[in-house]
């Protein structure tokens, strides 16, 4: 019985998104991860062919690339808001004419170039993958993120705007691949959440190991690129059905959620938009901010940073360009990507921090220089 009724409220999660996302189609899966990979499985690829990502966003999307044994390639990004560009994206195209596949990343709650990314995987008859897992209910000339794609994919996994402690879902209208991908998200195995949260551990603690070596030895960045072998399980996996009624809390909650997250971003930006060694990585449109974001602009990042959090504050700095980890063709050097993950720092505005936290911080921030 508890089975049939959590079968069912899937559904009703799946219908609301459908609803939300103007899209005909709509599957849950374990991750945003899962979602990405079971596309590229469905899209019946070759070996040799290429899938772009810009060099600046999380690796999971890369993960799930090298999950469907596919290659990489990566384009660069705009310093104004961290995403890819149309030009970008020609560029990348005119390089290597194996890409067939984009997955576009709107990056911390900015929604890159939309209509212009669309037209240019139309003309070149590029599959449009749009990852919306850090811009859930940011907008774009009027139309929300997660409905431009010929598959968008969300996130509902730790720190997500949205967090209900995991799972994700693909939106697409194309109606054979949303029966192939929903019957293939059904026969992925479904793992202990221990295992999982276990696993993602070890990975996590790998992974900030060799961040810091890399710090000191940048040329290392290709062990960071091979560390998704053996954690396939921890990525890609079936939904867990416990999380269902916490997402469905959350999706009726979205008005408050994403307001609080607007209000700590305003503040933010109000208080600092005098301190001249700070440039916001910032839309131009409606944005639901992952984080606020800034490029750093006095040299010393990693120490700006680490100041902070000596303070108690929390903070990133840590997003580095994915083409160094998993292409080390330096002939396709990104120079605004190398730019961005020397400067970038990332300040928190969930739900856990308020008005008084966010002017601690800037006041902080605003000693410093």
């Amino acid at each position: 019985m508890q089975l049939v009724i959590k079968v069912d409220l899937i559904r009703q999660i799946e219908d609301k998104l459908t609803e939300r996302f103007q899209r005909a189609y709509c599957i849950l899966t374990g991750s945003g991860t899962t979602a990405i990979y079971l596309t590229l499985k469905a899209l019946g690829l070759k070996r040799d062919d290429a899938v772009l990502m810009p060099g600046i966003c999380c690796f999971a999307p890369a993960y799930a690339v090298k999950y469907a044994g596919l290659n990489l390639d990566f384009c660069d990004i705009s310093l104004k808001d961290g995403c890819l560009t149309g030009e970008s994206l020609v560029l990348a195209l005119k390089k290597n004419p194996n890409i067939k596949v984009l997955i576009g990343v709107h990056l911390f709650g900015n929604t890159f170039e939309l209509d212009t990314i669309r037209d240019v995987c139309i003309n070149n008859n590029l599959v449009f993958i749009e990852d919306a897992c850090q811009a859930y209910s940011s907008y774009y000339k009027g139309s929300p993120s997660g409905l431009w794609g010929d598959f968008s994919v969300l996130s509902f996994g730790h720190t997500k705007i949205l967090d209900a402690g995991g799972g994700g879902a693909l939106l697409t209208d194309n109606r054979n691949i949303a029966d192939y991908i929903r019957k293939q998200a059904k026969a992925i195995p479904c793992y202990d959440t221990s295992l999982i949260s276990s696993q993602m551990k070890k990975h996590s603690e790998k992974y900030y190991a060799l961040q810091m070596m890399c710090r000191a030895q940048p040329w290392e960045r290709a062990l960071l690129g091979s560390l998704w072998k053996g954690y396939n399980h921890v990525f890609i996996h079936r939904i867990n059905l416990e999380i269902l009624p916490k997402l469905r809390v959350l999706l009726k909650n979205e008005y408050k959620i994403v307001h609080h997250r607007m209000k700590l971003a305003r503040l933010y930006r109000m208080l600092l938009k005098n301190c001249q060694k700070i440039s916001f990585v910032e839309s131009d449109y409606r944005v639901v901010p992952w984080r606020f974001s800034f490029l750093f602009d006095g040299g010393k990042t990693t120490y700006f940073c680490d100041t902070l959090r000596r303070e108690g504050f929390e903070v990133s700095n840590w997003y580095p360009n994915l083409a160094n980890m998993f292409n080390q063709d330096f002939r396709r050097r990104l120079d605004n990507a190398n730019n961005f993950e020397k400067r970038v720092v990332n300040l928190w505005v969930d739900e856990t921090k308020d008005v008084s936290y966010v002017k601690k911080t800037c006041n902080l921030i605003k000693s410093f220089f």
